[in-house]
């Protein structure tokens, strides 16, 4: 039996067990996706987010194009670096402590997994299935998990 650990965790200083790059791959090639359709991707995220949580709208500006580029580049940024095993997870955990300044409270994020996975289901068509829906709400967990300092 072949073990592996998830690119984004834990920290269980299991250095011998390898990350487990079919996840890897799997993650990047449904992401590849999502990617072709990044302006919708980024709409279809925040109508889900404001729909599901209205006073979330307030911690945004006016003008969300911005916001949208930011959000966009920092998933590829990830996706792009799900090697980078403790340097991607320091990045994370300084994104959770900008984004408690900004007021992002623990509450908040299976709320944003829940709108970033369906928005991910909107605009993959018939390439999602339960497979990918599982791998991409664990990473998302597991993201949010190094976010608010918990990994």
């Amino acid at each position: 039996m072949k073990i592996s650990i998830h690119p984004l965790g834990p920290d269980l200083n299991l250095q011998r067990f390898p990350i487990d790059r079919e996840l890897t791959q799997r993650l990047r090639a449904s992401f590849q996706t999502v990617a072709a359709a990044a302006d919708e991707f980024t709409d279809r995220f925040y109508d889900r987010l404001f729909a599901a949580a209205p006073p979330l709208r307030g911690m945004f500006p006016p003008d969300m194009q911005a916001q949208k580029q930011k959000l966009f580049a920092t998933l590829t940024s990830i996706v792009q670096n799900l090697e980078a095993g403790d340097a991607l997870k320091a990045k994370l955990r300084e994104l959770g402590q900008r984004h408690q300044g900004y007021g992002a409270q623990a509450a908040h994020y299976p709320i944003v997994a829940n709108a970033m996975v369906g928005a991910m289901a909107d605009v993959s068509g018939p390439i999602w299935n339960r497979d990918i829906e599982s791998d991409w709400r664990t990473a998302i967990e597991r993201i949010a998990s190094l976010m608010l300092g918990h990994g």
